[in-house]
């Protein structure tokens, strides 16, 4: 009877070892693929500009949306890029006058962030990516993709 106990204790401990080694490796395949986003996205802005790098994460979301019902690598892309170019316009855009925000029409800062809210909220919704899940990403994102941006686009910032 001990000796039953001890096996399920330790098929239990081997189940919870495996789930956190496959939780933490599937965690450093998506900051790799955040991170890799980010840098592409920081090459492009850096390469084509700001809206360049806009419309390709839009291209992005308009190619990848009509096959995703999972969060896929592709899909992921898209979306760490559209939290890190809208943060970026929404930076860029707090900084400019009404007047030159029109001029390069760049949306005001509020209005950036929300627009993208709404993108994310809704593909986190038809994917049905869970609350946790969601916030998992979301804090790669903001921690790991967008210190890879501002590394492959202001390397000077980073010496």
């Amino acid at each position: 009877m001990i000796e039953r106990k001890i096996l399920g204790t330790l098929v239990t401990a081997v189940a919870l070892v495996a789930a956190v080694a496959t939780a933490s490796a599937q965690d450093k395949k998506v900051v790799d693929n955040v991170v890799s986003a980010a840098r592409k996205l920081a090459e492009t802005e850096k390469a084509k500009g700001l809206g360049s790098a806009f419309g390709e994460m839009r291209a992005c979301y308009e190619r990848e949306l009509q096959f995703s019902h999972v969060f896929t690598p592709p899909l992921q892309v898209c979306v760490a890029q559209d939290m890190i170019v809208s943060r970026v316009v929404a930076e860029f855009s707090k900084t400019m006058t009404a007047d030159a925000r029109k001029a390069n029409e760049l949306p005001e800062a509020e209005v950036a962030i929300s627009a993208m809210q709404e993108r994310i909220v809704g593909t986190f919704q038809r994917i049905r990516l869970s609350p946790e899940e969601a916030k998992t990403f979301t804090e790669i994102v903001r921690v790991q993709g967008m210190d890879a941006y501002g590394r492959a686009r202001y390397p000077e910032r980073y010496k």
